[in-house]
């Protein structure tokens, strides 16, 4: 294509603003034309589920680019009707009381947006269905961005589309209704699109090659061709050609979400389960730095609606007898009519191979634990602990047999509970006692049971522990915090030395600090879980993490800080030793700032007086009392790796928060007040390149 030479040096300025690493199996993708879009076309195929029309408002396709956004969406104004959204209706026909409601539930509907000057023009199946002109016509440039099944960033509830998209397309220019009634799912034709999103064999690409692939968000699944979308924070995003994309030692599968870790080790080699779009994925690594994935060990069967794990295959775990592997895990299904969650198994002699054991299915009894079926509905009870989810198994030495916790309601509706079955063989469970009950306040789903410096711990979803002198108690009512901010849904592995933890640091809405937080996101990085003291769990960064930030780029004289900025990479490790603290001392680091602003970035805060360590940033605090002494020097570790922030107190204390907003380059050491001294103090960077973390398929070696 021929330019002139002022477009061609936008071009391939764009190219070079567009670092993309590009991981192992993963095609590259072509930088778009960045010219400006002014008229343009919006085209989706799609199929609303009845509650679309009902609740109203959910955008099917949109192109949004800061608070500026064109958007298909349903229902917003009036019920059943078809329009054109934008902010505050600034380019939206409000008086929507001519136009037919429609009821597209039955089957697929192209419905198309053409933009032309300040003309807006509305097609339902190919037929005009509504025509008016905005007050002003708005232009979108290189940093759009592509919205399928959310109205817009930011929006709350009733914005999200609920339904089926069996396509989606943009074009740069209007379309007229010709056009689009000869264009056909699937095949581009004679009106070449600028971006066209087929979701055929799970395909998350632009057909085009123009932009990356996009990323499923919350339960976006995409199913026989289709994105399926559930109303309630599922959708679809193209971020703009000048997005990073780098790979970083936070995996995440290629354009999803990872959810709930079940981390599993045998023969040296380290295994990461995962929920991906409510199934069993895969990982494996030999060093706890690079992984492999392999293929999904279980996947949801859709064939009949009221089998057990139609909906959704959830949380569990898996353990070794005589060789065999046994998976528990969650199968979840509304419509199952012997209930809505229960407990299912399979097997594998290799890890890798998993075959279903439908006889060994089981639900909750309705004696000690609440059964739908059998006890009735509980309006009572929220439904997060209408639960009997999320089994823990393991071998109970000192009782002979194994044990079974899960999340359970108690069988009169009056509290959760840390539920108890016991099995001689791991095929036949028998319910006992909870362990524990708790208020409805608290959440206890995603057990994880441990033995740890000769006491037993359980860990839940919500980063919080109990602890017992043995696995039948008696256990503490009193939940304790294991890490502070936005790590979720962490298990553990025993790898014969080390309790070693990994959870998931969940995405925010529209990428940003304020936006709401999702559903699943990024792997943490693997730390290690220890007891300081009985009744106790202390968290570091393993070993291997550490040794991989080995070349320094940057370190602080010692004695007292200056207050002067440091100029880093955006990716680095701070490790720091604060010592001879002030009474009232308070020290601070700033990180991420951008050069030469007064405010932004992120910071880490310690107040010697209270002992309160705080991290966060303009949108989000997370602070904690940590029991160190004033007296004694104390060592800071912080990663700051992509957009995840984990920083270590004394080895002991967690921090873990998602930061989005800051990527500048200076860090600054100050006292607030009093005074402090730093020591050993040093900033370093990975050696090498980042390994392929990020959706990247390696080689596993073979598991014995």
């Amino acid at each position: 294509m021929n330019m002139p030479s002022r477009a061609l040096s936008r071009a391939l300025l764009l190219a070079l603003l567009c670092t993309v690493s590009v991981s192992r199996g993963q095609p590259a993708f072509v930088p778009p034309d960045p010219r400006p879009i002014g008229d343009k076309t919006l085209v989706a195929w799609c199929q609303p589920d009845q509650a679309a029309y009902l609740e109203g408002g959910g955008g099917v396709l949109t192109i949004q680019e800061g608070s500026r956004f064109d958007s298909i969406v349903l229902g917003e104004i009036r019920t059943g009707v078809w329009m054109g959204g934008s902010e505050g209706f600034d380019r939206t026909q409000r008086e929507q009381s001519a136009l037919p409601a429609t009821n597209d539930s039955v089957g697929m509907v192209q419905i198309a947006i053409v933009y032309e000057g300040t003309g807006v023009r509305i097609f339902h199946a190919g037929e005009l269905y509504a025509e008016y002109a905005m007050p002003t016509a708005v232009t979108y440039g290189p940093q759009a961005e592509f919205l399928v099944g959310w109205r817009h960033f930011g929006a709350g509830p009733g914005s999200f589309f609920k339904g089926q998209i069996d396509e989606a397309r943009i074009y740069d220019r209007a379309l007229t209704a010709n056009q689009l009634r000869a264009l056909t799912p699937g095949a581009a034709g004679s009106s070449a699109p600028l971006a066209m999103w087929t979701f055929e064999n799970g395909s998350l690409a632009d057909s085009t090659g123009r932009f990356a692939d996009g990323q499923l968000r919350g339960q976006a699944a995409i199913r026989n061709g289709r994105l399926h979308l559930g109303g309630t924070g599922d959708y679809f995003t193209v971020k703009p050609a000048s997005a990073n994309f780098e790979p970083t030692l936070h995996f995440r599968p290629a354009g999803r979400a990872a959810g709930d870790a079940i981390p599993f080790y045998h023969k040296g080699r380290y295994h990461i389960f995962y929920l991906q779009d409510n199934e069993w994925a895969h990982l494996v690594s030999s060093n706890l730095v690079t992984w492999s994935q392999l293929p999904m060990a279980i996947t949801i069967d859709r064939s009949n609606l009221t089998s057990p794990d139609a909906e959704a295959a959830w949380t569990g775990s898996i353990v070794c007898k005589h060789g065999d592997f046994h998976l528990f895990y969650t199968g979840k299904n509304l419509h199952d009519p012997a209930g809505d969650q229960k407990v299912m198994v399979a097997t594998s002699r290799d890890l890798i191979t998993w075959s279903r054991q439908p006889e060994r299915t089981f639900y909750a009894d309705g004696e000690i634990y609440w059964s739908k079926p059998v006890n009735g509905g509980i309006d009572k009870v929220p439904y997060h602990h209408q639960a009997f989810r999320d089994p823990a198994v393991f071998w109970n030495e000192a009782a002979g047999e194994w044990w079974m916790v899960l999340h359970a309601l108690l069988a009169d509706g009056a509290a959760p509970a840390m539920g108890l079955y016991a099995s001689a063989d791991l095929l036949k469970w028998t319910p006992r006692r909870p362990l524990l009950s708790y208020p409805m306040g608290l959440s206890g789903d995603c057990p994880d049971i441990f033995e740890l410096g000769g006491n037993w711990y359980i860990v839940n979803g919500n980063s919080e522990y109990t602890w017992a002198p043995k696995p039948e108690g008696p256990w503490s009512q009193d939940f304790a915090a294991y890490d502070n901010g936005d790590l979720r849904v962490a298990k553990t592995m025993f790898d014969g030395q080390r309790r070693l933890l990994v959870g998931w640091v969940g995405d925010n809405g529209g990428d940003t600090d304020a936006g709401q937080p999702q559903w699943g996101g990024h792997l943490s990085m693997t730390r290690e879980l220890y007891s300081p003291a009985p009744g106790q769990l202390g968290q570091r960064p393993v070993a291997e993490v550490v040794s991989v930030f080995s070349s320094q780029v940057a370190a602080l004289p010692a004695g007292a800080p200056t207050g002067e900025a440091l100029s880093l990479p955006r990716d680095f490790m701070l490790h720091a030793t604060l010592t001879d603290a002030s009474p009232d001392a308070r020290a601070e680091v700033v990180f991420r700032r951008p050069d030469n602003a007064a405010s932004g970035g992120y910071h880490l805060r310690v107040n010697f007086a209270t002992r309160e360590v705080e991290l966060g940033g303009e949108h989000k605090r997370f602070r904690r009392i940590c029991d160190f002494d004033p007296a004694q020097p104390l060592e800071v570790r912080l990663f700051a790796i992509g957009t995840i922030i984990e920083c270590f107190i004394d080895d002991r204390y967690a921090f873990t928060m998602r930061a989005y907003d800051f990527h500048g380059p200076q860090l600054i050491v100050r006292a607030e007040q009093g005074s402090f001294r730093v020591q050993d103090t040093a900033v370093f960077v990975q050696d090498g390149p980042a390994p392929a973390a990020d959706g990247g398929r390696g080689t596993a070696d073979p598991i014995d």
